[in-house]
């Protein structure tokens, strides 16, 4: 992807666009989102050895 992006991208020709937020990808790296996302991985893994899979889509 290109980024910043121009201004043929259709993200920019939505509908609602009060309802659209962009964000470059480095966005998500807070330390916070790291640390989440870490808690989380070694969750899913003791979950698993487990035998009790989580966050299952039913």
């Amino acid at each position: 992807e290109r980024e910043p992006i121009g201004r043929e991208n259709p993200l920019l020709k939505i509908k609602q666009p009060d309802r659209l937020f962009i964000t470059p990808h480095i966005a998500w790296s807070s330390r916070e989102a790291r640390e989440t996302l870490v808690k989380e991985i070694a969750h899913n893994i003791e979950s698993f050895l487990e035998g009790t899979p989580g966050n299952l889509v039913q």
